[in-house]
């Protein structure tokens, strides 16, 4: 379960983008806590992606 996650991208003009690529991966209606901001990132990478998870009790 993803409780917060950071996404870095190149070019904030992907926004749109990204935010269509991260609604088909989280849960309808549940989606984490999430910050994005524009950041030069390392080589030719375009989107760094940082989260924070924990373990269901079983």
């Amino acid at each position: 379960r993803v409780l917060s996650a950071n996404v870095w991208l190149a070019d904030i003009a992907a926004y749109d983008e990204m935010n269509e690529v991260w609604d088909a991966w989280v849960v309808p209606g549940q989606p984490p806590a999430r910050a994005t901001v524009e950041s030069k990132l390392a080589g030719d990478y375009k989107v760094e992606i940082s989260v924070i998870a924990a373990l269901s009790p079983r």
